[in-house]
């Protein structure tokens, strides 16, 4: 298993379903271009908040885009983690 919170053929596979391209999920999701493409290339590692921005960028649940047989508790503290950093 990755040390990733993101499976970034998960993510690839959504925002293609999703008819978008990086720089359109980029803008839904607050995000750089370069930000999508770097996680998805497996370069980058996103933080908690960068997985809730995608995950709302993208209309799916946080846990959507992380790796199978993660820990429950571990999923639900990073969608608090991704919940709290969106409300401030």
């Amino acid at each position: 298993m990755s040390d990733s919170l993101i499976d970034r053929h998960k993510l690839q596979a959504k925002r293609i379903r999703a008819r978008l391209t990086q720089p359109g999920l980029a803008k839904r999701a607050g995000l750089s271009k370069g930000t999508i493409s770097a996680i998805e290339l497996g370069t980058r590692s996103p933080m908690p908040e960068t997985l809730g921005k995608l995950a709302d960028g993208l209309r799916c649940d946080i846990a959507e885009l992380m790796p199978d047989g993660l820990d429950p508790e571990l999923v639900r503290a990073i969608r608090e983690t991704a919940a709290a950093a969106t409300a401030a």
